[in-house]
């Protein structure tokens, strides 16, 4: 019986080396095979943006290959489920690849590493008050460094830390308190209370 070259073989990667070597014979291709060549596809991943970013943002992934390739998208070394397309859209961190098969070879892309940011948070705050005209104490704690400022979005940085020492008040104001860092929080009123 003769070889049709439409089954899968085992392919030696070095002709010059003993065919006893286990070492050196290779799962061939879909009719690559007897004797022909083992020919991965080419795949190459393109990120549409940074590979670092926020929690509730998402980074897009493109897989580069042939026309025809069928696509499996990988997360930490696991197949992800119905992520079979040429682009795939994620949202969590983690070692990303895709694998691609054409004419039945198959090949495994660099890998992507990708690193989701949490979003700094407030924990708590504390207004204060005082009967007369004064500065009062304002404080507050965060998972993070603190940013004061005089308007909810916008407007002046007032200072940096957990306590923000006032100006001098005669009617009751609110300032607002930010958690920075890399992915900073919504800003928080805490209220300056002159009674």
């Amino acid at each position: 019986m003769e070889a049709d070259g439409q089954g899968y073989t085992l392919e030696r990667k070095d002709l010059y080396q003993s065919a006893a070597n286990g070492t050196n014979w290779v799962a061939g291709c879909l009719g690559g095979s007897p004797g022909g060549p083992y020919l991965a596809p080419n795949v190459s991943v393109t990120a549409s943006g940074l590979s670092t970013f926020c929690q509730g943002d998402s980074l897009s992934l493109q897989a580069n290959a042939s026309s025809g390739a069928i696509f499996q998208w990988m997360r930490n070394a696991q197949d992800i489920s119905s992520a079979n397309e040429g682009i795939y859209k994620l949202f969590s961190s983690g070692t990303y690849q895709v694998k691609v098969t054409a004419n039945g070879c198959s090949a495994l892309s660099d890998t992507v590493q990708v690193n989701v940011l949490p979003i700094e948070e407030i924990i708590s705050t504390s207004s204060a008050q005082r009967c007369d005209t004064g500065s009062v104490h304002l404080s507050a704690n965060s998972t993070s460094g603190l940013k004061w400022f005089d308007r909810a979005t916008g407007g002046t940085e007032l200072f940096s830390g957990s306590v923000f020492i006032t100006p001098v008040l005669n009617q009751t104001t609110t300032y607002y308190v930010q958690a920075s860092g890399a992915c900073v929080g919504q800003r928080h009123p805490v209220n300056g209370i002159i009674l």
